[in-house]
């Protein structure tokens, strides 16, 4: 089934997405060549994290529905995930000054049928509607951040068209950023309350996955 032409929803990733998300980046590409294979354990552990619940942690899922097969279930087609950047205490304190840390958009993808119809774009909207008006964890954030890499146009373009800007570059990859102007409200990441997160996922989950794994996830158009 493909959705074009179809209807679209958006909810939180829960624990019975997870072999449909899991696989949905497993295929994920860019220049042709598999995103997230390379990141192994830690990219399984973000996705099993989101999809659990772990505190500070947040997904969403896009469900599509073919018009033509009313009677299938709908077809889980993209998926972003987020966490709240974990700091030291210090660091926290500092940052809770200066109106809070990142909440850090760790990856996002987009089946090829349904790229091109505003699905990666609906995703982060949705993402950015609820950092601006919820407390997850207690951590209060000031940006949504994510590093992309400098040879990705399609990326940049479309982040630069949702009003992100770039920050300093980190050898292949560089920052985008996007304020998130929401004065005296938090906008940390909301775990789904979807269960007890698997403890071999929380022990897995690096303290900021952006280091290693988001800027690799945005393969064509959204």
């Amino acid at each position: 089934m493909t959705a074009q032409g179809g209807s679209f929803s958006i909810r939180l990733l829960q624990p019975q997405d997870l072999d449909d998300v899991k696989r949905l980046h497993k295929y994920a590409t860019q220049a042709g060549r598999p995103v997230f294979a390379q990141y192994g354990e830690d990219a399984a552990a973000v996705l099993e994290a989101a999809a659990a619940g772990v505190a500070g942690t947040f997904g969403l899922a896009l469900l599509a529905s073919d018009p033509e097969e009313p009677g299938e279930e709908p077809e889980l087609v993209a998926a972003l995930t987020a966490q709240a950047e974990q700091q030291q205490q210090q660091q926290q304190q500092q940052q809770q000054q200066q109106g809070g840390g990142d909440l850090v958009l760790l990856t996002l993808v987009v089946r090829a049928d349904v790229r091109q119809q505003g699905v990666g774009r609906s995703l982060v909207q949705a993402l950015l509607a609820h950092a601006r008006h919820a407390l997850a964890a207690g951590q209060p954030c000031s940006r949504l951040v994510t590093d992309i890499a400098l040879s990705n146009k399609p990326a940049w373009q479309f982040f630069t068209a949702l009003g992100f800007r770039r920050g300093a570059a980190h050898g292949t990859t560089a920052e985008a950023w996007l304020a998130l102007e929401a004065a005296g409200e938090g906008c940390a990441a909301e775990a789904p309350q979807a269960g007890a997160a698997p403890p071999a996922a929380a022990a897995a989950l690096p303290s900021r996955c952006s280091s290693s794994m988001h800027g690799a996830c945005y393969s064509t158009g959204f």
